[in-house]
């Protein structure tokens, strides 16, 4: 059939016009109407009759050869960069990966943790960390201006790590100052308690922070020393922190 600019043709099923150049289709019902150069076939359009003419959508029949090997390309390079991200997105492993470095030739290694993202972290020793309190109200001797007290022994397999120092005491006049120590094993801490005064009498009482490690064996003792005065009442005296169990994770030595 030969078409002439701006003739008109009805179509019954569009699936049996065939066009070979891109052409401008619209829905149905429709007309056919050459554009208004005919001879090149620019495009054809399809109109409701006796309606203002529909949206217009660009339909290609056919991809020219240059085309089609571009988009080969695209198809081709999205697949490419898709097959690691398959990889590192893979099943994990069904058991733990451990990373050895043995003793006898170990690689020289280190672990950073950088403050702008951190890594969550957990304590080593945490699955043998046993909560330790110590508390003792009998001094071993406690005369004139110096009371002494002894702590049990640290349990065999394990460590005692010392993190608050504990005190109370009365005092019959103003002792001036109150030095309290603590030692045993190689370890020492000591530092001067405050002291108050309530009517006739002088009172001090304290919790200080301390970091002191004893081994397994080693007796912790403390010793509380006023410059003036002698001690009224009972003491009162507690060491806590924590004991590392030995035998659920291993301890290095103490370095001294």
């Amino acid at each position: 059939m030969h078409l002439h600019a701006e003739d008109k043709f009805e179509v019954s099923d569009l699936n049996q016009l065939t066009v070979r150049t891109p052409c401008r289709i619209l829905r149905s019902p429709f007309w056919c109407r050459l554009g208004p150069r005919a001879e090149a076939c620019t495009a054809i359009t399809f109109e409701a009759p006796n309606s203002r003419p529909q949206e217009e959508e660009i339909i290609p029949k056919t991809l020219p050869f240059a085309h089609c090997g571009v988009l080969l390309l695209a198809l081709t390079s999205l697949a490419l960069l898709g097959a690691p991200i398959d990889r590192a997105l893979g099943d994990k492993p069904s058991t733990p990966v451990t990373v050895v470095n043995p003793d006898t030739s170990p690689i020289p290694s280190q672990v950073v943790n950088p403050a702008a993202s951190p890594a969550l972290t957990s304590s080593v020793d945490d699955p043998g960390r046993v909560a330790y309190q110590s508390f003792n109200d009998q001094p071993s001797s406690c005369s004139g201006n110096l009371c002494q007290f002894v702590f049990p022994n640290v349990p065999d397999g394990h460590h005692l790590v010392i993190q608050h120092i504990s005190g109370n005491f009365g005092f019959t006049g103003d002792p001036l100052l109150v030095m309290v120590d603590v030692f045993g094993g190689g370890a020492f801490s000591s530092f001067l308690a405050p002291v108050a005064h309530a009517g006739p009498a002088f009172f001090s009482a304290f919790d200080q922070p301390a970091l002191l490690y004893f081994d397994a064996g080693v007796t912790a003792s403390m010793q509380v020393f006023v410059g003036s005065s002698s001690f009224l009442g009972v003491p009162l005296v507690e060491l806590s922190g924590y004991l590392l169990d030995c035998t659920v994770s291993p301890c290095a030595p103490i370095a001294h």
